[in-house]
């Protein structure tokens, strides 16, 4: 199909949120029995970050 067909393309000098899809690329997928689904694998990590110590720090080196 390709990407021209398969993604809405905005307008020059917009600022879209997101991608969207064509009405095309929509109709085959609610068509085609093996694109209802996308396995996502979550995972949690601890992250050792503060944002107040981060900016804090930020503000003492202005």
């Amino acid at each position: 199909m390709g990407s021209d067909k398969y993604f809405k393309v905005y307008k020059s000098g917009t600022n879209p949120r997101g991608v969207e899809f064509s009405e095309e690329a929509m109709t085959l997928m609610i068509h085609d029995k093996s694109t209802r689904s996308i396995i996502i694998e979550w995972r949690r990590e601890d992250i050792n970050y503060n944002p107040f110590d981060r900016w804090v720090e930020l503000w003492a080196q202005e």
